[in-house]
């Protein structure tokens, strides 16, 4: 299988703003519509890579995360 490489920066992206912002797992699942052992195991195993499908529900979900950070930072 192969991932192009915004899809793992992405990823990437997904996990540091979840260990920084220290949010529970259950908003996240939610808002992203993820389900929380998938979420535990991309939360904890570095190399799993989820389906295309998870990739792209975490993808908007950051999407729409960096696009309220910047709102706040312009407001």
């Amino acid at each position: 299988m192969r991932l192009d490489n915004n899809d793992l920066k992405m990823l990437g992206k997904f996990r540091m703003y979840v260990k920084i912002t220290e949010i529970s797992c259950t908003n996240v699942c939610n808002e992203a519509g993820i389900t929380a052992p998938t979420f535990r195991t991309i939360m904890q195993d570095e190399r799993y890579i989820p389906t295309k499908k998870v990739r792209d529900k975490i993808g908007f979900f950051m999407d729409h995360k960096l696009t309220e950070l910047q709102q706040l930072i312009n407001s």
